[in-house]
């Protein structure tokens, strides 16, 4: 049984309290349930409201805190500055970001659409741009500015993610039919190294069995053996635990490879029934 959603006004204080903890220089006060009085330092205040938030966490209580943050970032806090320069001024900071379909959904319901493409199981490909005192998620408006496509970002984000991933960055945990490899490097984009391929296949070659790989959160990635069916319980435990715990995250669903190539294992699943 899933956690029971929060009320209106339960929904409300969370708000309010990583605001005020998160933003100490800006007072947040709530008005009834819905509205927020924003009240920063410079400037004039101004009421937000938050009943589209309230409904989309309705609808996906799992990615309440993604959704939150972009909401705070976007409506709540003081702007962050624009993103400056062209397309090839910025492309060696694009980075590619796993993230659930229904973040990209919310997002263009408040009309903050962000450059994204579908990817696997309810997931999605959104795109950041990543500087040392920043981290900001690239929306369409600046996409079609930079006169550019979403393979365009996809082609910069993934060249930077190959560099980024070289070399060991993962761990091992347990032996044989136990053995987990984890990457835990919480540089941001540890779920998003399952879109490389010859990571994952040269992984997958350390593990007996089928792989299976889980992507819970922003920051934790794991693959690990499907023969030991109790080992393969816990597991999925600790993977729905990683998620549902979590400011960022992604999915308690598992992937798996088929011919080397990463698919959701529920639909490998239902491939093997029909070939069988």
């Amino acid at each position: 049984m899933g956690k029971a959603l929060l009320s209106e006004a339960e929904f409300s204080r969370v708000i309010v309290n990583r605001a005020r903890r998160e933003r100490p220089d800006i007072r947040v006060e709530p008005m009834g349930d819905y509205l927020l009085l924003i009240r920063p330092l410079q400037g004039q205040q101004r009421v937000v409201s938050m009943a589209e938030l309230y409904e989309s966490y309705c609808q996906a209580p799992k990615e309440r805190d993604e959704a939150i943050a972009v909401f705070l970032e976007t409506r709540v806090y003081e702007e962050k500055p624009a993103i400056c320069g062209s397309f090839a001024e910025n492309q060696e900071h694009v980075m590619p970001q796993v993230v659930p379909m229904t973040l990209v959904e919310y997002c263009k319901q408040d009309n903050r659409e962000l450059a994204a493409i579908p990817y696997l199981g309810g997931l999605a490909i959104a795109f950041v741009l990543d500087e040392e005192e920043r981290y900001t998620y690239i929306h369409r408006r600046v996409m079609d500015d930079w006169g550019v496509s979403e393979m365009d970002l996809l082609h910069a984000a993934m060249e930077n993610l190959q560099e980024l991933g070289e070399g060991e960055n993962h761990y091992q945990l347990g032996t044989e039919e136990r053995t987990a490899l984890v990457w835990e490097t919480y540089d941001g984009y540890d779920a998003s190294r399952i879109l490389l391929s010859k990571v994952i296949n040269a992984a997958a070659a350390r593990v007996p069995g089928n792989p299976l790989i889980g992507i819970p959160n922003r920051d934790y990635m794991v693959l690990f053996s499907d023969v030991d069916p109790e080992f393969v319980a816990e597991m999925r435990e600790r993977i729905r635990q990683d998620c549902e715990g979590h400011d960022y995250p992604i999915t308690s669903s598992l992937f798996t490879l088929d011919g080397g190539v990463l698919v959701p294992l529920d639909e490998h699943r239902r491939k093997e029934r029909v070939v069988n």
